[in-house]
């Protein structure tokens, strides 16, 4: 079962560093190609699109780090009883602690945010 659980939690953070990755790279293609795709098609339905992948993509790099989170706890319980296991392994982690947020998520979502705002500063026109 703990072993499940582990495959689990590298499972999300995996997860998480494809989104990021995967939204990285659909912004650097917008910013770089943004001439000639305003040239054949209108840009704003390119910046509507990337907001959209963008919203869901912080949504989703949020829940992954939820899913840690509740595979962690319940890994926890799992080695509460257990007398060779490390007492950080049996404590549950808080979720929200500052720590967890900032270096959890955080740097994903303000990466992620910051491709999009970018998108929209290195737009070469906003009309058809």
């Amino acid at each position: 079962m703990i072993s499940l659980l582990q495959q689990r939690m590298d499972k999300c953070t995996t997860e998480q560093f494809w989104a990021v990755a995967i939204l990285t790279g659909s912004d650097v293609f917008i910013i770089t190609q943004s001439q000639n795709l305003a040239a054949k098609m209108c840009y704003w339905i390119l910046l509507v699109g990337i907001t959209i992948a963008t919203i869901w993509g912080v949504c989703f790099i949020i829940e992954r780090h939820c899913g840690w989170y509740r595979s962690r706890v319940i890994l926890a319980s799992l080695l509460q009883d257990e007398p060779d296991v490390p007492e950080s392994l049996k404590g549950s982690p808080d979720i929200w602690y500052w720590k967890s947020v900032v270096f959890g998520f955080g740097f994903y979502v303000i990466w992620v945010v910051a491709g999009c705002v970018l998108c929209y500063l290195t737009a070469p026109c906003w009309h058809c």
